[in-house]
């Protein structure tokens, strides 16, 4: 009975799979066809269309197509290629392990639409309709491409139009396109004057369709809730795919230009340059002591430094010691004044008890750690400021200089 019932069961098995077009032993009755790449890019499960720019063209301008197919279980007698929508046939080279090639020269005008038909020892093919598959080509240089693709995203950017940014971005785009969406509407809300500029250095074609581009860049903004800005410029790399006919958007890297406001979210790892204390800086480091005195922190960054602007009362990142936009800037061991403008020590003295700042006896610099001190300043305006050192901490790698100060907004000596 045992025996009666194996048999059953072992019949009903070898039916199931027959019905479902398969041997039991992991075997397709039916033929079967894959295209897998197209001039050595993958072509993925699911991928209908790929468009390509000349350089992706072997030297001889022909395109090689590549696949598997199997016949089933008589085996594989052929595979046919159509490149025209089954107007006309070609058969494939193919090995006795049925991976088969095919080769072409194409137009750059003419969309390819591709049928494959692999024909079984028994007289069986696959399913052709399943197979189709559109090549197109573009004449245009992927550079020129990527470079008007780049113009239009920083465009986009300083323009705070989110929908014209987000088209650029690719469905695939490694830390998620929503997360990238989230974060542009953030920097859209709490960011201003925004002035970004680029310079590609580099672009190197990769594989399956991907180009790297490595660029120089240059920006400004400023931070809505503390009028804090950021001036800086660097090197950074993006990937783009170029799969789609357009480039899209694959992957950014640290320093990150876009999605400031998420930028450890969307690039994993430490945010580069002085963006971490631009976003770190805020309302808390300003207090108001009175209508006349004001206190304010100043910290050194990193590769970067602190800044002050008295007239719009602004905490300034510089990179350049040399050429900055402050008044002064703090470089933890000295406060150096701008172009035009002199520090001058009036001594251990409350900022209160003074009325006047000197008429001369200004210098461009003058050495930190003078706590307790008030300073006379000449800004580069002509105006006149006084700041009372409150504490100039020294730490490594960062210093801290808390000051509080009168500003004479009119132009004269006297507060």
């Amino acid at each position: 009975m045992k025996k009666l019932f194996f048999w059953i069961f072992l019949f009903l098995s070898f039916s199931n799979a027959a019905n479902a077009g398969l041997w039991p032993f992991g075997k397709s009755e039916k033929p079967s066809v894959k295209l897998t790449k197209v001039n050595n890019i993958s072509v993925t499960r699911g991928m209908k269309k790929l468009s390509l720019f000349k350089e992706f063209l072997d030297t001889r301008g022909k395109v090689e197509i590549k696949g598997k197919a199997s016949g089933g279980k008589s085996g594989l007698k052929s595979v046919k290629i159509s490149i025209n929508g089954k107007a006309t046939w070609e058969e494939c080279s193919t090995s006795n392990k049925g991976a088969f090639k095919y080769e072409f020269s194409p137009n750059f005008d003419t969309p390819y639409v591709i049928y494959l038909e692999a024909l079984a020892n028994n007289g069986k093919t696959n399913n052709v309709i399943k197979s189709k598959f559109t090549l197109t080509f573009s004449e245009k240089s992927s550079k020129k491409a990527v470079k008007e693709t780049l113009a239009d995203m920083f465009k986009a950017y300083n323009e705070k139009k989110l929908r014209k940014f987000m088209k650029h971005v690719g469905r695939n785009f490694t830390s998620e396109k929503k997360i990238l969406e989230r974060a542009l509407r953030k920097d859209f809300s709490v960011l201003s004057d925004i002035d970004m500029r680029f310079t590609i250095n580099n672009i190197v074609l990769g594989k399956n369709g991907k180009v790297s581009v490595s660029l120089t860049y240059n920006r400004r903004l400023v931070k809505n809730s503390t009028g804090l800005s950021l001036t800086d410029n660097g090197n950074t790399h993006m990937v783009f795919d170029l799969s789609k006919g357009n480039p899209m958007l694959y992957s950014m890297k640290q320093p990150l230009l876009f999605g400031l406001s998420e930028a450890s979210t969307l690039v994993p790892g430490a945010v580069q340059g002085a963006l971490a204390s631009f976003f770190a800086l805020d309302g808390s480091n300003i207090t108001i002591s009175n209508s006349s005195v004001l206190t304010e922190i100043l910290p050194t960054i990193p590769n970067n430094f602190t800044g002050y602007i008295f007239n719009i009362k602004r905490t300034t990142i510089e990179t350049n010691p040399s050429v900055f936009q402050g008044d002064f800037v703090y470089l933890g061991d000295n406060i150096v004044m701008n172009t035009g403008g002199g520090v001058r020590d009036l001594g251990v003295k409350d900022i209160d008890d003074i009325s006047e700042a000197p008429t001369s006896g200004y210098s461009s610099t003058i050495s930190a750690g003078l706590t307790g001190h008030t300073l006379a300043l000449k800004l580069p305006s002509g105006k006149y400021a006084l700041i009372e050192i409150l504490s100039d901490i020294v730490t490594i790698p960062l210093n801290t200089l808390t000051f509080k100060y009168k500003y004479n907004k009119s132009g004269d000596r006297f507060f």
